[in-house]
């Protein structure tokens, strides 16, 4: 028996999830594709209004990497929506080595500024709520829209619903600020870098140290700027540049220095073709 009534043509397979707004369900579609169902649930804490909101703000989108709303409901069976199936979270893996991690990383500052350019503030990004198709993927989907607000709405939440702990940047006096997602991306990229969340109000010798305990190699000069956006979050722009100079940093650094090689070998063709040439004119001189 299903758990709660599903669109027409979908077949219940299990209970993924119980959260705050209800339930995550596995079903297959009309054409037997796994496919997310979130519902608000009879017995969720999460209200009908901020749900339905929800529901429009994140089938409003057109973001990539933002997970998309295939199919919504609301009727007097409740409301719901469908998505594609993502069942591994962010949380799920063991820590990434750096040149998996950096990729993700750009891919997922590429969609918060998309959803800033939207007008949209996510503000609850954390390893749980970044999603994969399976363990092997690397390209990130981000979920769970129950917190976003469109920049300068008024700061409505329901009193059961907050922020995840240690992924909110306290120090900022405005909720809907943009850098909160900065922030918190930032935690959750260090997290899936060591396993585990920094320190509050780090400093690069604290990060250091952590890694060190958690015998984590994390590329020169990641540290200080681990310590910056953790302490003084830039706007997603800034962030997402930052990002992908680091990740050409790394793509250099890692491969051999292929233009350092190719110029050795020009120069070593380029002198023995000129000792032949001098070779053979001083020959052809004798002669």
């Amino acid at each position: 028996m299903d758990p709660v009534p599903l669109p027409t043509g979908y077949t219940f397979k299990a209970v993924h999830a119980i959260g705050a707004h209800g339930l995550v369900l596995c079903a297959l579609d009309p054409c037997g594709i796994e496919r997310a169902i979130k519902t608000r649930g009879s017995e969720g804490r999460f209200p009908a209004d901020l749900f339905r909101r929800e529901m429009a703000l994140q089938a409003s989108l057109d973001i990539p990497g933002a997970v998309p709303v295939l199919h919504s409901w609301s009727d007097s069976s409740g409301d719901g929506i469908v998505l594609p199936w993502l069942p591994v979270r962010l949380s799920d893996l063991p820590p990434l080595p750096s040149h998996e991690l950096i990729a993700i990383f750009e891919l997922l500052a590429q969609t918060v500024v998309g959803l800033h350019w939207s007008g949209v503030v996510h503000r609850d990004i954390t390893p749980d709520n970044i999603l994969f198709a399976n363990t092997s993927a690397r390209q990130p989907w981000l979920a769970d829209f129950g917190m976003a607000v469109h920049m300068g709405s008024p700061n409505y939440v329901a009193p059961a619903i907050r922020t995840t702990r240690g992924y909110a940047w306290v120090d900022s006096h405005a909720p809907n600020d943009p850098r909160q997602d900065s922030f918190a991306l930032a935690v959750s990229m260090w997290f899936a870098l060591t396993g585990v969340l920094p320190p509050p109000k780090p400093s690069s010798a604290s990060l250091r140290n952590l890694a060190r305990r958690r015998k984590v190699s994390i590329p020169r000069g990641w540290i200080s700027r681990f310590a910056r956006w953790l302490t003084h979050p830039p706007q997603p722009q800034s962030l997402l540049a930052e990002v992908r100079h680091m990740h050409v940093v790394l793509i250099n650094g890692n491969r051999p220095n292929q233009l350092r090689s190719l110029l050795t070998s020009l120069v070593f063709w380029i002198t023995l073709v000129g000792l032949l040439v001098v070779a053979t004119c001083i020959v052809l001189a004798l002669n």
